[in-house]
């Protein structure tokens, strides 16, 4: 008889006896899960906030490179182009145009952190940083590499033209 009691507690006891109103202890349960709930949905927002924010600032961090990377390429060696109609960059005109060009258009965004200029072509490589608005405290900064690249095309069609 004291093992089928036992038994009754354990498993709740008999359906048809059980009080169908809230006990004591079962109270706040639902307080509970609400707020834990709230904070799982704050967080999936500050989630999409920020992979959106990221998004954006890498796009425009590729978008200030590549247009650094154009007007690096307009760098070309005047003499050269006017006695042999040949284009070729000169890589301190050309990094300092990319220079220029990001400071004075790329708002601080991309900080440019190597430029690599060829006869033909320029590459150039930047870091853009992100400070996550919500998950910051979890991720910290976000830095994110763009590059881009461009070759000088300005007055000619073919060589000797």
């Amino acid at each position: 008889m004291a093992m089928r009691m036992l038994l009754k507690n354990i498993l709740g006891g008999d359906q048809a006896k059980r009080d169908h109103t809230q006990s004591e202890e079962e109270r706040g349960q639902m307080l509970v899960i609400f707020a834990v709930g709230l904070l799982l949905l704050v967080l999936l927002l500050g989630l999409v906030v920020d992979v959106g924010g990221m998004s954006l600032t890498y796009a425009r961090a590729q978008l200030a490179i590549d247009e650094a990377a154009i007007a690096a390429s307009q760098g070309v060696n005047l003499q050269r182009f006017y006695t042999h109609n040949e284009l070729q960059l000169q890589p301190s005109v050309a990094a300092g145009r990319a220079g220029q060009f990001l400071s004075t258009n790329g708002g601080g965004l991309v900080e440019l952190t190597s430029i690599h200029v060829t006869p033909d072509q320029v590459f150039l490589t930047g870091q853009a940083t992100y400070s996550p608005f919500i998950i910051g405290f979890l991720t910290g900064d976000v830095t994110m590499t763009v590059s881009g690249e461009s070759r000088p095309d300005f007055g000619i069609d073919e060589r000797d033209q």
